[in-house]
């Protein structure tokens, strides 16, 4: 099979410097050859991974970030299963990992916390600002807590172009003593280093929880 192009017609569909409109004024012998196009840039979130997880206090997760994408979005739906009456002041922490290890040096996450109380609070209780070793992403959860949904955005963790720092925002749904509590957090990661993975956990062993997890990468 042959294909004559006259050498005006498609040449946008040429990549530029490698084939030009005076090289196409020719016939092309595409005998037996397979034409393969760049796929077209499709912006969107982008399945990284998924999983579950069962009975646990820790999860860790490694090589999620890379450079593929700057910014990155997780969404849980997490049951807290075994968390019982005697189980009081639940928090839910997030920490990065580099290497397959967590960073938990101390002072190295600042975070801030709010949260509204739906049929208890009318207006926003704004939460604690802290310096520490981890991020919370969920505070003071106590008997009736089940459940963690909702989603939290990682802008730039695997970035090394001398910004360096990993920032966090969550929305996540759950509930306190019979209330539906709404709870939002902002973070970072103050160290300019990038990171590959994070961990997430409950407050010393203050509860297990079990459930579903997707991370997606924001593709421009």
């Amino acid at each position: 099979m042959a294909v004559t192009i006259d050498g005006t017609t498609g040449v946008s569909l040429v990549q530029d410097g490698v084939v030009t409109a005076a090289d196409l004024n020719s016939t092309l012998d595409l005998t037996g050859k397979t034409v393969t196009l760049p796929a077209a840039n499709s912006p969107g979130l982008k399945l990284v991974t998924s999983g579950t997880c069962a009975d646990t206090q820790t999860l860790n997760i490694d090589g999620c970030f890379t450079s593929t994408y700057l910014n990155y979005k997780i969404h849980l739906n997490l049951n807290l299963a075994d968390f019982t009456s005697n189980d009081q002041d639940l928090d839910f922490y997030i920490r990065f990992r580099s290497g397959g290890s967590t960073i938990s040096t101390a002072n190295s996450y600042h975070f801030s916390n709010g949260y509204k109380n739906l049929g208890l609070n009318n207006d926003f209780d704004h939460g604690s600002s802290n310096t520490s070793s981890s991020i919370r992403l969920i505070d003071n959860i106590d008997s009736g807590g089940t459940h963690a949904v909702g989603w939290v955005d990682i802008y730039a963790p695997a970035s090394t172009d001398g910004t360096g720092k990993t920032f966090v925002l969550s929305e996540l749904w759950t509930n306190d003593s019979g209330y539906n509590k709404i709870m939002w957090c902002q973070g970072v990661y103050n160290v300019d280093a990038a990171v590959d993975g994070f961990a997430l956990s409950t407050f010393n062993g203050n509860g297990n929880f079990d459930g579903t997890y997707q991370i997606y990468g924001y593709a421009l």
